[in-house]
């Protein structure tokens, strides 16, 4: 038979890609395959540890939509002719993003913008600038430049809730990987509106139950797949707070230069997002998320 070779995936939107693409999670993905051949059929598979595999429902196609579900995802087609059956190059699509510090973060879909679904634990800029962890109080209140914290100054609490970091290292524009950036203050006010609205928005990107959050988690559904945590905050003065009761993320609006800026916020006993018309000194550390460009 003439045999029918996986050229490309495509991405919607986006230029022809190689065989290892990354996008976000709930992302549609077009599998395209060349040079179909009258008499042949055809059958999409797809796998989560390139081990086991299942056929995709109504993938009967030589070109097929998908919308990729895990964190990696494999695809293979099987094509069928009356000589014989084989399959093509096994494809990957990754819907995660990796930073310069080894680290790899999960995505998310939110109202057509992808958002990481993991607190950044960078420890260098991505032009490779390494940004210092300050523990002391006194040490981290006289920063003037980038710095990081971990809660209580615990690698564990980093592990789990990323890094804490000053307004400083947000103003250099090169904390998030390439082809990444923080929110704008503009960008949350889009992100309440999606997600229904500022009052119950919050509730919509809260992981649910009480491991990461304390009891009672209103309205911690998650639905947004944002799987926002109490990560807590550093004040400027370098003592920590609310862990398990409160989440700051930067934004990058500036509201007194030099002196405030603007997060945003997740809390224990409320389903809102909070966009905080008070301004926090840039001293302060507060968790950060990245969307793509």
């Amino acid at each position: 038979m003439k045999g029918l070779t996986l050229t490309s995936i495509l991405l919607l939107a986006f230029s022809s890609l190689n065989a290892q693409i990354h996008v976000c999670l709930t992302e549609e993905v077009i599998l395209n395959a060349s040079n179909p051949t009258t008499g042949e059929s055809y059958q999409w598979f797809r796998s989560e540890d390139n081990v086991n595999w299942s056929q995709l429902t109504n993938g009967a196609n030589a070109t097929q939509s998908v919308f990729p579900i895990w964190d990696v995802n494999y695809y293979k087609l099987q094509v069928t002719s009356s000589s014989c059956t084989r399959f093509t190059e096994t494809q990957v699509v990754y819907t995660t993003v990796d930073d310069n510090s080894g680290n790899t973060y999960g995505t998310t879909l939110i109202d057509g913008e992808c958002w990481m679904r993991d607190n950044l634990r960078v420890t260098k800029l991505n032009d490779g600038t390494a940004i210092p962890e300050v523990q002391g109080d006194t040490d981290w209140y006289n920063q003037t430049g980038p710095a990081r914290s971990s809660y209580d100054n615990s690698s564990a609490n980093a592990d789990d809730y990323g890094y804490l970091y000053n307004f400083f290292t947000v103003q250099t524009g090169k904390l998030c990987p390439t082809g990444w950036h923080l929110p704008s203050d503009t960008d949350i006010e889009d992100l309440q509106t999606s997600l229904g609205g500022a009052l119950i928005a919050g509730g919509r990107m809260k992981v649910n139950g009480t491991t990461h959050w304390d009891s009672p988690n209103t309205g911690g559904t998650n639905s947004s797949g944002f799987a926002g945590k109490g990560g807590g905050f550093r004040y400027a003065g370098g003592s920590f707070a609310e862990k398990g009761q409160t989440a700051y993320f930067w934004t990058t609006k500036v509201v007194s230069n030099g002196f405030t800026a603007k997060p945003y916020s997740l809390k224990y006993n409320s389903e809102a997002l909070g966009l905080y018309g008070l301004a926090w000194l840039q001293e302060s550390g507060f968790s950060c998320r990245c969307v793509r460009d």
